[in-house]
């Protein structure tokens, strides 16, 4: 999921603020995906079920280490 939501723009900035926003983060993610072409529809539904401080944390660190690739 991380790397689409690089190929779709989708700045740094925007993951911090989702994964500290705790439980409203889902919303700003959904907004965020939105506009991403390129995603596995399995991962959303898990992140989506799991969304907790784990899952938050997970997704910013793909993020940043999907940006280093």
């Amino acid at each position: 999921m991380a790397k689409a939501l690089i190929y779709a723009g989708v700045k740094e900035k925007h993951i911090k603020q989702i994964s500290r926003s705790g439980e409203s983060g889902i919303e700003y993610l959904k907004r965020q995906l939105i506009c991403s072409k390129q995603l596995n529809s399995d991962s959303i539904g898990k992140l989506a079920q799991y969304w907790s401080d784990k899952s938050r944390r997970n997704l910013l660190k793909d993020f940043i280490l999907s940006q280093q690739d």
